[in-house]
């Protein structure tokens, strides 16, 4: 059910809050075009992981001097860890809306207008989050983002999605599992999706149950509700589809086509395939356990998509000639230590986890 909530009609500010590690280039691009947005932030608030943190403040403070309109925040990571870092910025934020975008996000001039035109029209508060669209090049005004994550072979994923025609779409969806509905298990009997207010109607917006990290932006409100599950950390595979699906669950989820962001996917900060893969393996395991209503049926739809991942995660590393099947090694590590997170009380599984996560990222 969604929920209402008294509204206003006034204008709403907004806040760009910012979860970064190693990736200062990156990160002064994006608050960059965030500063001259046709609608800008009233807040900044930027959460860091980073050695040199405090070089890293003084350098975007020096952006934003000059601005004393925008409340700007440069913190220190509580812990190297993106779940524990958005909620580190959300409580220090005081705006409204929340744009969660990755350090690496590149917001066309108008981005920022377009996503809050949709909130203010709201009065009601019925929408709890709203994910940008996705421009394939970066806005103009973006230059020096720093080294870019390289990218694999074309083999897999090539091409716009028009040019996949019906059948490359199947392929990617149902047998390489490239999309997150494909990959994602509900915690509960999923609601179909509601019709739009009648409010909204003539706003460029669709209604969808799941987000992608890069691109989100919530009302405050629904993030301090359905805050990120901060037993995941590091680079979290999977909090994004986790928390928005919770949202999803109180208030309704839109995409805005015409709000374009670019995801320029810079090279810091990222972790290897291998180790990214079993911790998308084991942290879907986890949030089940932890928030699934039917234990028995999460526990088998687990393993019955773990088996499939399997096989698409083969695929694609062979098709991206990465001969030593990274990807498919994570699955099969993954769902292995999954059968004994199933078994977990959720206080073992607390103990636990973090403890398990850090010996896999650091060995």
């Amino acid at each position: 059910m969604l929920r209402e909530a008294p509204g206003s009609a006034a204008p709403q500010d907004w806040a760009l809050v910012i979860a970064t590690k190693d990736r200062i280039e990156a990160l002064g691009v994006c608050i960059a075009l965030a500063l001259d947005q046709t609608r800008p932030p009233a807040e900044v608030i930027v959460v860091d992981a980073s050695e040199n943190w405090r070089d890293h403040a003084d350098r975007i403070g020096q952006l934003i001097a000059g601005r004393p309109e925008i409340r700007f925040s440069y913190l220190q990571a509580v812990l190297p860890s993106l779940t524990v870092q958005r909620n580190q910025g959300i409580a220090q934020a005081q705006a409204a809306i929340l744009f969660l975008l990755d350090d690496d996000s590149f917001m066309y001039p108008d981005c920022a207008e377009r996503i809050m035109a949709v909130y203010d029209a709201d009065a009601d508060g019925l929408v709890g989050g709203i994910q940008t669209g996705v421009a394939a090049l970066p806005p103009p005004a973006a230059t020096n983002g720093g080294a870019q994550k390289k990218r694999g072979s074309r083999a897999v994923g090539a091409g716009s999605e028009k040019d996949r025609g019906r059948v490359g779409r199947w392929l990617m969806q149902r047998l390489f599992l490239m999309n997150k509905d494909a990959l994602f298990i509900p915690y509960d009997a999923s609601p179909p999706l509601v019709s739009l207010p009648a409010i909204l109607d003539g706003y460029e917006v669709m209604p969808v149950r799941l987000f992608q990290g890069y691109r989100m932006t919530f009302r405050r409100r629904a993030v301090l509700e359905e805050p990120f599950d901060a037993l995941l950390r590091f680079y979290c595979p999977g909090e994004d589809i986790d928390a928005s699906y919770r949202v999803s669950r109180r208030y309704l989820l839109l995409t805005a086509p015409q709000a374009r962001l670019h995801h320029f996917t810079a090279a810091g900060g990222r972790m290897d395939r291998l180790h990214t893969t079993v911790l998308s393996a084991l942290n879907q395991a986890v949030l089940l356990r932890c928030h699934a209503a039917d234990q028995a049926a999460a526990r088998r739809r687990y393993f019955a998509l773990m088996r499939r991942r399997l096989l698409a995660e083969t695929l694609k590393d062979v098709l991206s000639r990465r001969f030593d099947l990274p990807q498919a090694r994570g699955i099969l590590h993954g769902s292995a230590k999954a059968r004994r997170i199933f078994d977990m009380t959720s206080g073992e599984l607390a103990e636990w986890y973090p403890t398990e996560q850090e010996r896999l990222v650091w060995g």
